[in-house]
């Protein structure tokens, strides 16, 4: 089953992993530790693995990149990146989205 939908209130992920900011879903369930304690274990999973770097899923208030939606529901958006997306950049990793998938493509040749 679907998760509900979830935005990002008081900042952005940077803000949610230094305990500024908080993660709520649309009926207004906390759900800040759930998004925190994943993207340490996502965090964990790539250093393990020799990763450094993510495709995302744009403006989604884990993996958000550059722009997160702004916390009123309303899909207005705001400039931040969301709790997955802040760690794994703290870390070092390279974060790509969904969007920039073709213009990889493109460099590399790979249809």
């Amino acid at each position: 089953m679907p998760r509900p939908p979830s935005e990002i209130l008081g900042g952005d992920g940077s803000d949610v992993i230094s305990g500024k900011a908080r993660v709520l879903t649309i009926s207004g369930i906390d759900v800040t530790s759930f998004y925190v304690r994943g993207a340490l274990r996502a965090l964990a999973v790539g250093l393990e693995s020799g990763c450094m770097s993510a495709v995302l899923k744009a403006r989604s208030p884990a993996c958000g990149l550059g722009q997160i939606y702004d916390g009123s529901f309303s899909r207005r958006l705001k400039t931040g990146h969301g709790v997955l997306a802040s760690l794994l950049k703290k870390h070092g990793f390279v974060i790509y989205t969904e969007n920039d998938l073709d213009r990889l493509r493109d460099d590399t040749g790979t249809p």
